[in-house]
């Protein structure tokens, strides 16, 4: 089999970490290309890891080649201190990130979204992940995949107490409202393992999102 090289970005975040991972253990993968503003807890030796300012992406354009970008970076405006902030590491970095891989022709784009994701939307966090799905959508990468999960779990670097009653409260009510189902809390391992096993499914397709039951979906195959 000849492998593949993977890039990914928000290496260190829940679902990043998985992606990783999962990498990581895949026949299918070679190497691994790992951009990240702190260092990786736990390695891998397939990995390659650049330290980088997101300010000064264009530095490192020449080693934004590979197979496959797996886009997992994202904050909260809790972390972030404020929306400007949020809107450039959710939004301008990625974008910037994925203006140079379409660049260098790396051929597919995993990115890691919301739901609801939407540029009208009323509420900030869905608006800035729709305008960066919209931005990503524009560019010629031969396969885009878009993953909208709900409230992820799973062990994290930092504690999340925000993040934590919404998996507690959407576990509790949301099974019993139909409506509030789609925000289900998902595992960040699921995620990832959806990713990859989409990666390497045989696809005619350009553009595909998957909402968080499809993301269940792809996982259990």
């Amino acid at each position: 089999m000849q492998t593949k090289t993977a890039i990914l970005i928000g290496a260190t975040g829940l679902v990043g970490s998985h992606v990783l991972e999962e990498l990581d253990k895949h026949p299918g993968i070679g190497a691994i290309k790992v951009f990240s503003r702190r260092p990786v807890e736990n390695g891998s030796h397939k990995m390659k890891e650049y330290l980088i300012d997101f300010e000064q992406i264009e530095d490192y354009k020449e080693q934004i080649t590979g197979d496959v970008l797996f886009s997992c970076l994202g904050t909260t405006l809790k972390k972030a201190g404020s929306k400007e902030n949020q809107f450039k590491i959710d939004v301008t970095y990625q974008d910037k990130f994925a203006s140079f891989a379409a660049q260098n022709k790396i051929p597919a784009y995993f990115l890691v979204s919301a739901p609801n994701a939407n540029t009208k939307s009323f509420f900030f966090y869905s608006r800035i992940k729709g305008e960066l799905e919209e931005r990503i959508k524009a560019y010629p990468f031969d396969r885009i995949r878009i993953f909208r999960p709900s409230v992820l779990t799973g062990s994290r670097p930092e504690v999340r107490p925000g993040e934590e009653w919404g998996a507690w409260f959407m576990n509790k009510i949301g099974r019993h409202l139909p409506f509030l189902r789609k925000y289900k809390p998902i595992p960040g391992a699921v995620v990832a393992r959806a990713m990859i096993h989409e990666y390497f499914s045989p696809s005619d397709s350009r553009l595909e999102s998957y909402d968080l039951q499809e993301i269940f979906e792809l996982d259990a195959q």
